[in-house]
Parts: structure tokens; C-alpha cells; sequence
């Protein structure tokens, strides 16, 4: 999946999910706000990594490789997908999810709900 920025700063999809990952079949988009889960299918930690970095979100803010710093985290752990904020060495905010594609989304939209563009 492959995300663009428009030109008024704002994380764009395509319209229509796309059968294979990193290739549009239409020029239309959708801010990232008007998504629902069920139009985001198949993301996974690459995805999520590659709309992050796309929307310049300090890496300081989210941990997508199993460090843990103060930051929403996505962590596989076993046959479960974590989502929390880690801060002074605690868990908050915990989610538990059966699927990375379920987790990557959640972690998304937490993410830029949390996130402060600088």
C-alpha cells in the first residue's frame, strides 16, 4: 500500500483498495480521517512504516521494530499484535489485536490522533 502527500499536507489512500500493494489502479484519494477499517485491508508493518515516514512523523512519537521508548508502540508477540503507549516504563493504553493488518490500522489512526505536526 502506498500513501502520497497532497499539497495541503494531508496522508492521502487510494479510493478503492488495490489487489496487489504498491500500485494505484485510480488517481482518486481520501484524507486518512475519512477511512474506516473496513476499507483498509492487507496493511502490514511495512505499510504502516512507509505512511509514516510519507507524513514526516517524528520517529520519536512511535516504535514499529520492537524498541521500546516513550511512544505508541506495535509489537508482535506470539500469535498476537500489541498496540500501546509505552511512557515511564509502563504500558498504557494496551490493545490486542488477532491480525497485523487489525493492528497496523488501529496503530495508524492512534498515531494521528496522537501526533502534533511541528
Amino acid at each position: 500500500m502506498t500513501a502520497e502527500l497532497d499539497l495541503g499536507g494531508q496522508l492521502a489512500f487510494p479510493a478503492a483498495p488495490e489487489p496487489a500493494l504498491g500500485s494505484f489502479a485510480t488517481s482518486a484519494y481520501v484524507p486518512i480521517g475519512a477511512l474506516g477499517c473496513d476499507i483498509l485491508t492487507g496493511v502490514r508493518v511495512s505499510d504502516a512504516r512507509e505512511i509514516v515516514e510519507l507524513a514526516h512523523v517524528d520517529p520519536d512519537y512511535y516504535s514499529l521494530d520492537g524498541s521500546w521508548h516513550d511512544g505508541l508502540c506495535l509489537l508482535a508477540s506470539g500469535q498476537t499484535w500489541l498496540v500501546f503507549v509505552f511512557e515511564r516504563g509502563g504500558r498504557h493504553e494496551e490493545q490486542s489485536f488477532a491480525t497485523e493488518d487489525e493492528a497496523c490500522v488501529y496503530f495508524l489512526k492512534r498515531l494521528f490522533q496522537l501526533w502534533q505536526p511541528r
